[in-house]
């Protein structure tokens, strides 16, 4: 490229093309320090507001449906009081799924969650979240954002 004649006429460049109904042309933009790529967020300001809250798995192996709450995402966290074997003797791994989660080793399904672990989850209701643990009264915890 060093050998490459730069011509005032011509000048590369790319463009995106907008969601609206015209779909009008518009340049991308880059940081002028990284040279990385600038991407814009729907939601420039954060999250509107946030909520939280916990439960427990009352039976191993019985997976637990998550409240009915609208949100945008979900960070779901096994209890590190999960972690004390007297509380749960199989290690308090918890898994997050669908509705047919399965927390068992030789037929898991889902996010396996150890004690301290957690994961966010980009979802419109809490409530198409399941929640099964290898030990009866695992805990978990959660924090949305609306």
């Amino acid at each position: 490229m060093a050998n490459v004649r730069f011509d005032d006429n011509f000048k590369a460049g790319m463009l995106a093309e907008s969601d609206d109904s015209e779909r009008t042309p518009t340049p991308l933009r880059a940081d002028s320090t990284t040279k990385r790529l600038k991407v814009d967020s729907n939601s420039a300001n954060g999250a509107a507001s946030v909520g939280d809250g916990n439960g427990s798995v009352t039976t191993a192996g019985t997976a637990v449906q998550l409240p009915d709450v609208s949100c945008r995402r979900a960070k779901i966290t096994c209890s590190e009081w999960n972690g004390d074997s007297a509380n749960c003797p199989n290690g308090g791994i918890i898994v997050v799924g669908g509705s047919s989660v399965v927390a068992a080793l030789a037929t898991r399904r889902g996010i396996p969650l150890y004690p301290t672990q957690s994961e966010w989850f980009k979802i419109s209701n809490l409530n198409l979240l399941y929640i099964d643990s290898v030990d009866n009264g695992a805990k978990y915890h959660y924090l949305i954002e609306v």
